[in-house]
């Protein structure tokens, strides 16, 4: 616990904006990867399952920017209103496609339809997935969901947080993620050593799964923590627990289970704020190079459209499905270079369609959402993959 916990690091002004440079590239370079990884996952393409929990990334990173530099003193419930209003933008997208597809008798549609406008459709009880049938179009934004209970439960334990021993702080963040997952498994799945899709849903979309990600960040905002000093360390021993639990024989399922579902996450956690601390030699590296001023503008640019990209991508993936069909197959059967082939395009789509819509919405100083808040705001705003308090 040593090696992690240290007094808060003071730094002089100038040491603050160098780190702020670090900080804004690198950070963009994690968005922009997060989000290729999880589009990547969800197409089925090659090695995707290699890179199914960069979701916990933007956990770690929302943590971060909520306590980075000198959040502002505000109420619990103008907090909550603001990361509703800015967590608005892919619900207010995907929302009518829902409802049609609620329309068509689609059973789990109709629940997102009903609970998304409330930001608790990670909640929604699966009844098996149909992601041909239109479950994907959907599904992803369980994460914005969670995020914002999460938030507004980091935002109600402020004081814990920011004035609470990190030791302290570490240790109720572990406890109150395992006690959580372990009484979800055992109350609302069945128990069993090997879970179902939608039993693994039920327990992996719930926030407290992902308790540790957003607390780690916090903490290593606040100085509490260094973990990126030791991010080989900790890099190991991540990979070796995962080969342990997937890829050694003899292990029995349980172990593996147990892993995956209840206690692998505070172990996930730590890698990646370890991946997010500046104080890394990964992001010291990507923060030496020197890049033309084009490309530093792309990809400032891009990591803007991660969370729109991330909305709409499902919408694009199953629309690619429909489109490059093969009768009696299901894509995740379909021949590799296909499979490809269709992952490249909805990355492109993806990232595309975001840029289209930042454009003609930010344009007009409108968010996607003026229709249901009152004030506007510029759409960027809406981007919780690097969301700050302001």
């Amino acid at each position: 616990m040593r090696l992690l916990t240290s007094a808060p690091f003071v730094s002089t002004s100038q040491a603050s904006a160098n780190r702020r440079v670090q900080r804004d590239r690198f950070h963009s370079v994690l968005q922009i990867g997060g989000c290729l990884s999880v589009i990547w996952y969800h197409t089925g393409a090659p090695a995707g399952s290699a890179v199914w929990s960069a979701v916990e990334l933007f956990f770690v990173l929302a943590g971060y920017n909520m306590f980075r530099g000198q959040p502002k003193e505000e109420t619990l419930l103008a907090f909550a209103t603001k990361r509703f209003r800015r967590l608005l933008a892919g619900i207010v997208l995907i929302w009518p496609a829902a409802c049609w597809l609620a329309l068509c008798r689609h059973g789990n549609a109709v629940w997102f339809a009903v609970l998304a406008p409330l930001q608790l459709h990670n909640f929604v009880p699966l009844r098996g997935t149909d992601w041909l049938g239109g479950d994907v179009i959907w599904i992803p934004l369980w994460f914005t969901a969670a995020l914002f209970q999460l938030q507004v439960g980091t935002a109600a334990a402020r004081k814990q947080v920011v004035h609470g021993a990190a030791w302290k702080v570490l240790l109720a963040l572990i406890v109150t993620g395992l006690v959580t997952r372990i009484a979800i498994w055992r109350l609302f799945t069945s128990g069993a050593s090997s879970l179902s899709l939608g039993e693994a849903s039920i327990l992996f979309w719930t926030p407290f799964a992902h308790v540790e990600a957003i607390g780690f960040g916090a903490l290593t905002a606040l100085g509490k923590i260094h973990p990126g000093r030791h991010f080989a360390a900790i890099t190991f021993v991540a990979v070796a627990f995962q080969a342990l639990a997937f890829h050694t024989p003899g292990f029995p399922v349980a172990f593996q289970t147990g892993f995956a579902f209840i206690w692998g996450y505070p172990l996930l956690a730590l890698f990646f704020i370890a991946l997010v601390d500046v104080q890394n030699p990964l992001a010291r590296a990507v923060s030496s190079l020197r890049l033309p001023g084009l490309l530093e503008k792309l990809i400032s640019w891009l990591s803007k459209l991660t969370f729109l990209a991330y909305a709409i991508h499902g919408f694009a993936l199953f629309m690619l499905w429909k489109l490059f069909s093969i009768p009696g197959t299901m894509p995740f059967d379909w021949p590799v270079r296909r499979t490809l082939f269709v992952a490249s395009l909805c990355v492109a789509s993806s990232f595309g369609g975001a840029g289209i819509i930042e454009y003609l919405f930010a344009r007009r100083r409108l968010s996607i959402g003026t229709t249901l808040i009152s004030r506007p705001a510029s759409l960027r705003a809406a981007v919780p993959l690097d969301a700050d308090t302001d």
